[in-house]
């Protein structure tokens, strides 16, 4: 999925199909900025692809948009509420200090600052004295005081509530609002943003809500919604009359309040369309082909390679009793695994498995890279025994090194770009005998090798790069078509608004930067009529003399070189003052009109 995330980004930037691309990152990473730049610097990650901390834009002391003092700062750096009496430092390879834990008198952890590439400290990790209350996360920006503080169980890791200090000091029951307010914070300074949500699966982060529910509820007057999959939405055995996974239930349950839903195959979009409607809103678009090299390479006819995490879809035991058959008919053959395990149940059945069908010598672990071809050059095959998935990424990996790959024709993907016996082979979920004799066919036939190999990278033709992001443009640029109006939280430009006789005055959001141009234009003229200046806060504007229905559109500009954006307006209550009334367009816009009698 990450990798997937990356390449899309990737390509638009590449294509500036948009004014900007960003990632943004929802949980803590210390050294984010280095990790972008080892992206960047690797081909990984385009050059113009922004990458942030989602909770940093909440930083309001670092970006000047707030003068009061920190109370919870004040508090952390009191050094006598555990007692320290031993600390330990940690360094990375540059000999700077990544971390530093401070142990208090009974040997119980008490405190860990942890730094950025630049030792500098960003965050604080406060743990109880008995080791029985909430641990407090403290987060500290590049001004040095801390701007946000979170709750944490101590004994499942998940992060139960939030305060945001700043202008206005906020208090968020649930991380879902404090999510929904960062977002909501960056995204009301643009003017047609579009946000996608990749993730389903619940988070020590984001316990008790997941990712697309912070997104549908998210409020703005034109921002698009899009939802993408990347992986199957069945429970198990992941076929059509299973149900639905927990996962995708908030998504498919609340289907309306998005504008699309990617998935990657066409018959992923049918089986939702049947069970739950809406096929004008599902797009198909699948991966992108890797670019491959068509210089041949030296294949060990004994290899075959595996790339799967240990979880239960990817049934890497399915793979191993495959591989049993396969060196019951070839003693030389060997299995090289790619991936991770999480130290759990799933990982030790397969290593006992392992031991049980004796296969130790010949099954052999590599360690992640994130080159392709470390992988695939010089691999007679890749197995793919997966009992579901979204499409499968090593698909067209394995394909585009002239690696043909021998799969279980699951839900969803091989059968969408496996033509059995043309480019690999396919077998029924379940069958390893089928699947172990293919592999056999594909060690001792060279020319049957080559010609799959040959198909295999042929079939990347289907899969290009341009048709790819010309799809994604299409759909992440599509105008919003949800009915009502989506209004930002809290007003976040214009957070009150007032008469003083005949000039209208407009109070800015702290958020909105010192130095920004309020533009007043006559509904159907190209030229503002007024304009004003962010003095104090505020926007002081005469309006000039109008006629009966004439409306006025309002707009702010936040630097010379950008261009104006129209304001979002939801506030409740508002002074009013004939004949001219402030109001509400339906997409969320301040307008307002002359209606000819006194406003109320």
């Amino acid at each position: 999925m990450v990798k997937a995330v990356r390449e899309r980004a990737s390509s638009l930037a590449a294509e500036k199909a948009f004014h900007e691309v960003w990632i943004d990152v929802l949980g803590f990473q210390p050294r984010i900025e280095q990790n972008v730049n080892d992206l960047k610097a690797s081909g990984h990650l385009h050059p113009d692809v922004n990458v942030r901390s989602i909770l940093y834009a909440l930083d309001e002391w670092s970006a000047g948009l707030s003068h009061i003092a920190s109370p919870a700062f004040d508090r952390l750096i009191d050094e006598t509420r555990h007692q320290k009496f031993e600390k330990t430092t940690r360094f990375d390879k540059q000999g700077l200090v990544r971390s530093v834990d401070y142990f208090a008198k009974s040997g119980r952890l008490a405190r860990r600052d942890q730094m950025n590439a630049n030792a500098q400290l960003v965050r604080v990790l406060d743990y109880p004295e008995d080791g029985a209350g909430e641990i407090f996360q403290y987060y500290i920006g590049d001004s040095g005081r801390c701007f946000l503080q979170i709750h944490q169980s101590p004994e499942s890791s998940k992060w139960l509530s939030s305060t945001v200090y700043g202008e206005h000091q906020l208090n968020f029951d649930s991380m879902g609002l404090l999510y929904q307010y960062a977002f909501e914070k960056v995204l009301a300074l643009e003017q047609s943003p579009v946000i996608t949500s990749e993730f389903r699966e619940t988070l020590n982060n984001l316990p008790s809500e997941n990712l697309d529910d912070v997104v549908r509820l998210l409020r703005h007057p034109r921002l698009r919604k899009v939802a993408v999959a990347h992986s199957n939405h069945l429970k198990p055995p992941y076929v059509p009359g299973s149900g639905v996974s927990a996962t995708w239930q908030r998504l498919l349950r609340n289907i309306d309040d998005i504008d699309s839903l990617v998935v990657l195959t066409e018959a992923q979009k049918e089986d939702l369309a049947n069970e739950f409607g809406h096929p004008e809103k599902i797009e198909v678009i699948t991966h992108s082909a890797p670019t491959y090299d068509i210089v041949p390479k030296i294949t060990n006819p004994n290899r075959v390679v595996l790339v799967a995490r240990t979880h239960p879809k990817k049934r890497v035991d399915e793979a191993i009793r495959t591989f049993r058959k396969v060196l019951n008919g070839n003693p030389e053959a060997f299995l090289e695994i790619f991936g991770f395990g999480y130290a759990d149940a799933e990982e030790a059945k397969v290593v006992s498995l392992i031991d049980e069908l004796g296969l130790n010598p010949r099954v052999r672990f590599v360690p992640f890279t994130s080159h392709p071809g470390e992988i695939y050059d010089g691999a007679c095959v890749t197995l793919m025994t997966s009992a579901s998935e979204g499409f499968g990424l090593v698909l067209l990996e394995s394909m585009s090194h002239g690696v043909p790959v021998v799969a279980y024709d699951a839900n969803y993907g091989p059968r969408d770009v496996i033509d059995d016996g043309e480019n690999g082979f396919l077998a029924a979920f379940g069958d390893s005998d089928t699947l172990a004799k293919k592999v056999l066919e594909i060690m001792s036939d060279p020319s049957l090798r080559a010609l799959l190999g040959m198909n295999a990278q042929m079939t990347m033709n289907k899969f290009g790069r341009k048709g790819f992001t010309s799809k994604w443009v299409e759909v992440l640029g599509g105008i919003p078509h949800r009915g009502d109006a989506i209004r930002s939280r809290d007003n976040r430009i214009v957070s009150d608004a007032w008469w003083s006789g005949e000039t209208l005055v407009l109070q800015a959001d702290a958020a909105v930067p010192a130095g920004s141009r309020m533009l007043i234009k006559r509904r159907g003229a190209n030229t503002p009529v007024i304009e004003g200046v962010l003095n104090e806060r505020l926007w002081q504007l005469n309006i000039p003399p109008s006629s009966h229905k004439d409306i006025f559109d309002v707009y702010v500009q936040f630097t010379p070189e950008e261009s104006p954006r129209r304001v979002a307006f939801s506030l409740d209550t508002v002074q009013q003052r004939g004949p001219l009334k402030l109001y509400a367009t339906i997409h969320g816009a301040l307008s307002l009109k002359n209606v000819g009698v006194q406003a109320n």
